[in-house]
């Protein structure tokens, strides 16, 4: 396996847009789809702007196969110790370790930035994403009922 990381792009929207629509990459996201690559460009491009973010893509074999999202939180006077992490990896690239390089990538950022704490959300059901967090040492901190409904329950 080839995989090589980088900085998002605006030129990225693309292949994002192609996931954000692809309903059984997007079944447990928080974004709701579908969206058009206008949409996708024009809101990467403000969070781009903003600054309050940093983006890994992992390239597997020099075609993007994902990406991870790290939020900084950060308040006038306070420092940035707690992060929040979102990763999506195409459907084409699941099972090929694209999600746990991602995961490895961001952890060793989100350190290297001064993180404290990482966290991440996620939904019951995504039986893809779970196990990798317990692997990387996430535990469930949380549990919100009802949040959300996927495929009737």
């Amino acid at each position: 396996m080839d995989l090589k990381f980088r900085c998002l792009l605006l030129s990225d929207a693309g292949w994002l847009t192609e996931n954000a629509n692809d309903p059984e990459a997007a079944k447990y996201a928080i974004d709701v789809f579908p969206a058009t690559e206008h949409e996708i460009g024009e809101w990467l491009k403000k969070d781009l702007e903003e600054k309050s973010s940093k983006y890994i893509v992992a390239e597997l074999n020099g075609e993007p196969a994902g990406f991870v999202r790290l939020s900084f939180r950060s308040e006038p006077g306070r420092d940035r110790h707690v992060t929040w992490l979102g990763i999506a990896v195409r459907r084409k690239h699941w099972r090929k370790g694209v999600g746990t390089g991602l995961m490895k990538e961001a952890i060793s950022l989100a350190k290297g930035s001064g993180c404290r704490k990482l966290m991440l959300g996620t939904f019951e059901g995504n039986e893809r994403a779970i196990p990798l967090y317990g692997k990387l040492g996430f535990h469930t901190e949380a549990y919100e009922d009802e949040e959300v409904y996927i495929d009737g329950s």
